[in-house]
């Protein structure tokens, strides 16, 4: 996948996790 914008959040099978690329 390419580089999700920080306003996306990561959604995994299991969970929503915060873009934590952007920290």
């Amino acid at each position: 996948m390419t580089n999700l914008p920080c306003s996306v959040l990561i959604i995994t099978s299991v969970r929503v996790e915060p873009p934590v690329l952007c920290l």
